[in-house]
């Protein structure tokens, strides 16, 4: 490996790559704290008022959204293979969420299940973050 990168799957990061991917991390990590606190009130906290419920129900949208910048920022920067990957990455989360709300709504009518919960979202990242890292094993 060389000296200008700490990724294990490519040795070939720009200072660019490496200062926007350090951005996207410390938003991401921010974000998910945002999330966890948001949540911890939400759940164990009543809040009565239209204004603070809408503030703790912004706050992890508004933190989202940078990120969510910050990983366009990072797609811009990337090399050709490296975009490739994420998009196709993006591309199979996408689908993959797709296919499961159709198949989780299906059946929680069939079922007739009432309060069934799903978690569209961490199906859809958990299948991005597997399908990177499959990309990135794929194209080494």
């Amino acid at each position: 490996m060389s000296d200008t990168s700490k990724n294990l799957f490519c040795n070939d990061s720009t200072e660019a790559e490496r200062r926007v991917s350090r951005q996207f991390l410390v938003a991401n990590i921010v974000w998910a704290a945002a999330l966890l606190a948001c949540a911890w009130v939400a759940k164990f906290v009543q809040v009565e008022s239209f204004v603070l419920q809408l503030a703790v129900a912004a706050i992890p949208i508004l933190i989202g959204m940078v990120s969510f910048s910050l990983f366009i920022k990072m797609l811009r920067v990337m090399d050709e293979l490296q975009r490739r990957i994420q998009l196709e990455a993006l591309a199979i989360g996408f689908a993959v969420g797709v296919l499961y709300e159709i198949g989780f709504t299906l059946y929680t009518r069939l079922a007739d299940l009432q309060n069934a919960s799903s978690s569209l979202a961490s199906v859809m990242l958990f299948t991005w973050m597997g399908a990177v890292l499959w990309g990135k094993w794929r194209y080494k």
